[in-house]
């Protein structure tokens, strides 16, 4: 197995590597809290890349396969990758986060979850000047039909406030950042 991804990879190739990764990750380091940049983001980056190029077979198979903790690596990659969006004035940061929650699917994940997260880039996305609902279209176009349906299903909503969902805008040693009211 290779320690990285290419177009070539297959999703059992993407798949190994991230259940790799995870399971040489210590249990007690917290990823949300960790600075960002970290050397995870860099690994979930790859994945994302790798996603992008994949076949459509690959990415359902990939999607389909993801465990739960999985799942939850990729929503707090996402939510990570809205705070760098308005700490580097990034749209590229915004569509990584989405492209993320593109690669789930329902079966791993409560959608709930990803709807407090779709609010982050929201609102980062208008905060850095980037037109939100065209960058949540096209991510759209490359999740899985459950996925996508529910990504579309958001992109027309008016009633987003990250207020709505639990979190503020605050700043910490770093810069700016999303805070938990909850």
């Amino acid at each position: 197995m290779n320690e990285s991804l290419d177009h070539s990879s297959s999703y059992k190739d993407a798949l190994e590597l991230l259940t790799q990764t995870i399971k040489s990750r210590p249990q007690d380091i917290a990823y949300l809290s960790e600075q960002i940049p970290s050397a995870m983001d860099s690994v979930i980056e790859s994945f994302i890349d790798w996603y992008l190029q994949a076949s459509e077979d690959d990415k359902r198979s990939f999607s389909e396969s993801l465990t739960p903790r999985m799942g939850d690596i990729l929503l707090v990659y996402s939510e990570r990758a809205a705070i760098r969006a308005v700490r580097e004035h990034s749209g590229s940061e915004v569509h990584k986060g989405l492209t993320a929650i593109a690669m789930l699917s329902l079966d791993t994940i409560d959608f709930r979850e990803c709807l407090i997260i779709l609010a982050l880039h929201h609102h980062s996305a208008a905060r850095i000047g980037v037109d939100f609902e065209p960058l949540l279209t096209e991510v759209a176009q490359i999740a899985g039909p459950q996925i996508r349906d529910e990504l579309r299903r958001f992109a027309r909503r008016e009633d987003v406030t990250i207020e709505s969902m639990g979190y503020v805008e605050s700043t910490d040693q770093d810069g700016f950042t999303y805070r938990r009211t909850w």
